[in-house]
């Protein structure tokens, strides 16, 4: 609203300006002009007390905090019935693996697989998880969803009830080097861990 005002105090600041310059002919516009012209070589330059001012600019909302191995990120929320819901999710560990240990049968890309060791706990509430809400990115733009069956010990999907944790790991195909997870609930990103692999 202050935004609003202020763009249209300028408007009629300009307005009434405009209002009270004296309208010439052209034959003394282009005189009055040569003659301006001719003043401010000799003189030191005219400033301008008309300054327009700059509007402001939005800033982006900042980027997900980032965390790396070892890291616990607490979050809390109310699930679409009401009831409070609130938990932890740490990233374990991270390694690389070559050959599927589950019942894969592709080769990864990239000559090895990212996997990530996760653990999701509750403290308050059923909180609810799955292998879609995890992706991995890499800083040029490459987004990856889990692959399924590249691991024994999989994290799949279900609930974890308040006082207790789920664990299990996630399989990747993207480049050794670093990389991005990120955790979503929903459509939010909760956080996003950084990794090197």
């Amino acid at each position: 609203m202050a935004l609003i005002l202020f763009l249209a105090g300028i408007a009629v600041g300009r307005a009434s300006i405009d209002d009270e310059a004296p309208v010439a002919a052209p034959a003394e516009a282009t005189a009055a002009a040569t003659s301006s012209a001719e003043d401010s070589r000799s003189s030191t330059p005219a400033t301008s007390s008309s300054a327009r001012p700059t509007p402001p600019t939005s800033t982006p909302p900042p980027p997900p905090p980032t965390n790396g191995v070892g890291s616990t990120v607490d979050f809390s929320g109310t699930l679409g019935d009401g009831s409070p819901v609130a938990g932890s999710v740490t990233l374990n560990g991270v390694r690389r693996v070559s050959v599927a240990e589950g019942y894969a049968s592709e080769a990864p890309t990239h000559g090895s697989w990212l996997v990530i060791d996760v653990t999701i706990a509750s403290t308050t509430g059923t909180v609810n998880y799955n292998a879609l809400d995890w992706e991995a990115a890499t800083p040029q733009g490459q987004v990856e969803s889990y692959v399924g069956g590249v691991l024994d010990n999989q994290l799949q999907h279900g609930e974890v009830q308040p006082g207790r944790i789920v664990r299990g790991e996630l399989a990747f195909d993207v480049p050794t080097g670093p990389a991005y997870i990120d955790y979503s609930i929903g459509f939010e990103v909760l956080t996003t861990f950084e990794v090197t692999s």
